[in-house]
């Protein structure tokens, strides 16, 4: 497979465009794409009527006409990894994209979340095993994450142990009970307190059960919190792209970005407190009913007791009692940790099954990488003079993609061109390869590198098949010393502030 390009850059001035005009002015933007020697006309509307289509095949929604996208130019059939994650390598348009190479997405995306991409890009045979590997330690993380909010500090033989303690205590205090001097005439009430004490012994464990699913509901809610406030207004940008299409007046300021990304989240916080609410108020219920089982009890105990010794014996009671409560609540935690620890040892030892078939498909992913870093090592080379490489870390349960000169303190300048260079070595990697991949790179932000260095980055782009596309200041393509024919040939796209995008005014 191919794509049909010509190497060449784009350069304008950057002026602010208007985004308000795709919504306001109901804007449709199609994109000509040469893929396997046919041409794929992509359409997408801002505004009414909604509009997708790859030429004459119209879907319904964003969601579908992605997949669509994916499964036509990227072979992607099961949205892993997705066109979010892909495309922002070729599209480096913020301050993650442009300050690293490797790690080009926000900030919390994993080393499994890399590695799959990374696979992917490299093209390994065995893709799908591949796939299997990331769900399972996706999961098994997950399950890591919930053992640790179970245990909350103890381990599994401590709480073993305090349950055998608090056990034999009530024993104990069982033991104290039958002391006391009971009428046996009264043996219709005492079958009456044993049936009081089974339920209640049985809402008990019931409580303890809520109050652990209550404290996983909590540890929900605080990490969705968390990611409130933790917000990249960059990452919400993109999250607003995607919705734009179905909020037509959502204003384009931060604060109205913000909003909408923590409106998504609060509406999950809110369905997360409508669970764990309804699981606060079964419990509150179970608990009056407990209170209410317990006084009859106390009653009855009062009825049973001889006289003078009803107010030692009921405090002995609720001794009791409160014991049972804590023996269940540790019972059913013990239940849940080894039910969660049970399932993550299933999947570990589906991953260490999988990890032995996973070698030979690391041997294959260690060769193409070699074989991209000889574009890597030639495209840094003309830029320094040194010889840049990637090399997969495999030192943790999840490969880890680094360069090694990119760990040492760098300038900016020096690091936005190797992540060109970086990138141009994909396109390289994928034409030697044939790989169906798209082949261009664009670059937002790259005023800090040298003139010199700028003026490699395009002499080297002139000889990839692919496109480089970048953003640049006349004035300063004068100082680099370009030649007017070489401006002239390679400008695509020249705005200043009387020729806006859209010729917005």
């Amino acid at each position: 497979m191919s794509y049909e390009y010509k190497s060449i850059n784009f350069i304008s001035n950057p002026v602010l465009s208007n985004s308000k005009f795709l919504s306001s002015n109901d804007v449709t933007a199609t994109l000509s794409v040469y893929f396997d020697n046919k041409e794929y006309i992509l359409t997408r509307s801002f505004g009414e009527p909604t509009i997708f289509k790859i030429n004459e095949t119209e879907y319904s929604n964003d969601s579908d006409y992605q997949k669509a996208i994916e499964m036509l130019f990227f072979n992607i059939k099961d949205s892993r990894p997705t066109l979010r994650q892909i495309m922002p390598k070729f599209i480096r348009k913020n301050s993650e994209g442009m300050s690293n190479s490797v790690k080009y997405l926000f900030s919390t995306t994993t080393d499994n979340d890399y590695e799959l991409i990374y696979t992917y890009f490299f093209g390994v045979s065995e893709m799908e095993m591949t796939k299997e590997r990331y769900k399972l330690k996706k999961e098994i993380s997950k399950l890591n994450k919930k053992l640790t909010a179970l245990k909350d500090g103890n381990t599994l033989p401590a709480l073993r142990q305090f349950v055998k303690a608090i056990d034999r205590t009530i024993k104990e205090e069982e033991a104290k009970k039958k002391l006391y001097n009971i009428d046996k005439s009264y043996d219709e009430k005492i079958l009456e307190l044993q049936k009081i004490k089974k339920e209640n012994s049985e809402i008990s464990n019931k409580i303890a059960g809520l109050e652990t699913e209550i404290q996983m509901n909590q540890l929900t809610v605080s990490e969705l919190k968390a990611n409130i406030s933790n917000a990249d207004p960059k990452v919400i940008y993109e999250l607003y792209k995607e919705a734009n299409h179905y909020i037509k007046d959502l204003n384009k300021d931060f604060e109205q970005l913000l909003y909408f990304h923590n409106h998504l989240i609060e509406n999950k916080i809110e369905f997360v407190k409508k669970n764990l609410n309804s699981k606060i108020e079964t419990r509150n219920q179970l608990e009056s009913t407990l209170s209410i089982n317990l006084k009859d009890e106390r009653e009855i105990l009062r009825m049973l007791s001889s006289k003078g010794v009803f107010d030692s014996l009921e405090i002995l009671v609720d001794k009791i009692n409160k014991l049972y409560q804590e023996k269940g609540k540790r019972e059913q935690l013990i239940e849940a940790i080894n039910e969660t620890a049970g399932y993550r040892g299933e999947l570990a030892n589906k991953l260490l099954k999988l990890n032995e078939l996973y070698q030979q498909t690391l041997k294959e992913l260690d060769n193409n990488i070699s074989n991209f870093n000889k574009f890597f090592q030639t495209y840094s080379k003309e830029l320094y003079g040194e010889d840049f490489y990637l090399y997969p870390d495999d030192s943790k349960e999840s490969l880890k993609f680094q360069i090694d000169n990119l760990a040492k303190n760098v300038g900016s300048g020096k690091k936005k061109a190797t992540i060109a260079a970086f990138d141009f070595s994909f396109i390289s990697y994928f034409s030697e390869t044939d790989r169906s991949l798209p082949r261009f790179v664009l670059h937002d932000g790259i005023e800090d590198i040298a003139d010199n260095q700028i003026k490699t980055l395009f002499n080297i782009a002139e000889t990839i098949d692919g496109q480089y596309i970048v953003s640049l200041i006349s004035d300063r393509l004068s100082s680099i010393g370009l030649p007017d024919e070489f401006i002239e040939k390679n400008t695509i796209l020249l705005l200043n502030q009387e020729d806006r995008f859209f010729k917005v005014k």
